[in-house]
């Protein structure tokens, strides 16, 4: 009777379909629901969005209990419920605005799954911009470097160019000294001794070539009183023939005619002998004269062969003379290859510090699009950080959105079951 008088009231107060009508209706509107927005996401695809649950151990086979799930759910609360069904349980209003809200929070999340590539996206870029930061800083290191390692070097090349240039300068100097002096001393020494010696050997020379020429003319002199002597001694004694030289050669007999005969003198046999011994002594000078002729040959021989040897001493001292000139010229030639290299290098100097200056005005625009790039990315850092902190913040309210969406589903389904049951 009171499910009847009930009954009765609701007719009259509202003018509704009956409940058997409501679960009919409900898939209508999710229907026209669905057709009316595109938008509306299935729930499957929602299961397939929403996390799941975690995996737990796969537990024994239950034993079978018929009606055990409505016992356990809606068997305690069946009784209860034929008492307190009411047609307001079942309105149509609620469930569209709680699926309504529902849609739009699926549409927001839709929205922010949709950002999510742009935010992938950016997150790419600040990752490439900060490598692109590592890399430059590396690159700048290693330019630093690279510059210090040159200027150390630039610097001991330049000490090594001062030291070769001091020690060439002081090598060059000491040796063109040490040369002019030797060159001076040896030429006023060999030519002094070479003339001094020549002097006294061309003296001595002359000196024994007079007294050579004395000595012959004296010997001619002699040569010619003997040679008179030996006429005077044919012409007193015409049948004696006397040689004039020691060789064979022998003067002609001179013939003395018969009208010129002078009688001689009874002891002629003494004057013969004495004529002979005169003879003996005048081949003995004669001889002695030509080995003292030939002596002086062999002295004129000798001087000879010492002033030739002379000559070649004073050509081979010229020789080396000319051969200290030259090794001077070499010298001076090498002093300026010496000083062009050096001008080399000092171009080749000022050339590396043109290229060092050129690299510091490089390496301050480097340091100052470095700065100005550190700015960038400490920006960049805190935009990420901000935006970092929203996706956090995102993940978190998509799991709260879930479990409403879920718990709101389970109800709604809850609901479901309970009326079919019901009816």
């Amino acid at each position: 009777m009171s499910n009847c008088i009930i009954y009765k009231r609701h007719e009259n107060k509202t003018n509704m379909a009956p409940t058997n009508n409501i679960p009919h209706t409900l898939k209508q509107s999710l229907l026209a629901n669905k057709k009316q927005d595109p938008l509306c996401i299935d729930y499957h695809m929602l299961a397939d969005i929403l996390p799941k649950p975690p995996e737990l151990p796969v537990p024994n086979e239950p034993n079978f209990i018929p009606n055990e799930l409505y016992d356990l759910t809606i068997g305690k609360y069946h009784n209860g419920m034929k008492r307190c069904i009411d047609v307001y349980s079942q309105t149509d209003i609620t469930e569209l605005f709680e699926l309504n809200e529902l849609k739009n929070k699926l549409n927001n999340l839709i929205l922010l799954i949709n950002e999510y590539p742009k935010q992938i996206n950016q997150i790419k870029n600040t990752l490439n911009y900060q490598m692109k930061l590592i890399i430059e800083e590396i690159s700048l290191n290693i330019y630093e470097i690279m510059k210090s390692r040159i200027d150390n070097l630039s610097k001991s090349y330049d000490k090594s160019i001062e030291h070769i240039r001091g020690s060439c300068r002081t090598q060059l100097a000491n040796t063109i000294s040490v040369l002019n002096g030797l060159l001076n001393t040896a030429k006023r020494h060999d030519g002094t001794l070479i003339e001094n010696s020549l002097r006294k050997r061309v003296v001595e020379l002359e000196t024994v070539l007079q007294q050579n020429e004395l000595d012959m003319k004296c010997l001619q002199e002699k040569f010619k009183e003997l040679e008179d002597k030996y006429d005077s001694l044919n012409l007193e004694m015409p049948n004696i023939v006397i040689s004039r030289s020691s060789s064979v050669e022998l003067i002609p007999t001179r013939a003395i005619p018969p009208v010129s005969v002078v009688l001689v003198h009874e002891d002629k046999s003494v004057q013969v002998d004495s004529f002979d011994k005169k003879k003996e002594s005048l081949e003995k000078e004669i001889k002695s004269l030509l080995e003292q002729i030939e002596v002086l040959k062999s002295a004129l021989s000798a001087v000879q062969s010492q002033v030739r040897s002379l000559i070649e001493q004073r050509d081979q001292s010229e020789q080396k003379v000319n051969g200290l000139n030259n090794q001077l010229n070499d010298f001076k030639t090498n002093y300026v290859k010496l000083e062009k290299q050096l001008l080399d290098k000092t171009n080749e100097l000022t050339m590396y510090k043109q290229k060092v200056t050129s690299a510091e005005s490089r390496l301050n625009e480097m340091l100052a699009s470095m700065n100005n790039l550190r700015s960038e990315k400490i920006k960049l850092e805190n935009d990420y950080a901000n935006n970092r902190d929203s996706e956090m913040i995102l993940p978190i309210k998509l799991n709260d959105l879930t479990m409403k969406c879920a718990t709101n589903y389970i109800e709604k389904l809850k609901t479901i079951l309970i009326n079919n049951i019901h009816y």
